[in-house]
């Protein structure tokens, strides 16, 4: 997750339009965003280590799964509550999504 002033935003959209005009339509939107983060000074930002959180980036029917198997339950041992339902609680559960 990113929180970006507009400048810094303004920054990453010129960025992703010269890469545009330069055919570089394949790159993935990171890329911008580290080209702006590694010419822009010293402390302009800073990050938070994830590391030990239950946490993935969802891109592709893999990741979903590493997500039902592995992170959701690491979540619900920790006694958090995600903040959207999983779809498999949906679809088990009918008479909570008919009572809403």
């Amino acid at each position: 997750m990113f929180k970006l002033s507009q400048g810094m935003a303004n920054q990453i959209i010129a960025q992703t339009e010269l890469y545009l005009d330069q055919g570089r339509r394949d790159e993935a939107y990171e890329e911008a965003i580290r080209d702006v983060i590694l010419t822009s000074p010293r402390g302009t930002f800073a990050f938070e280590d994830i590391t030990d959180l239950a946490w993935i980036e969802i891109d592709s029917p893999a990741d979903v799964r590493h997500a039902e198997l592995v992170i959701l339950p690491r979540i619900l041992a920790a006694g958090n509550q995600p903040a959207v339902l999983p779809r498999n609680t949906l679809k088990s559960d009918k008479s909570k999504v008919q009572g809403a």
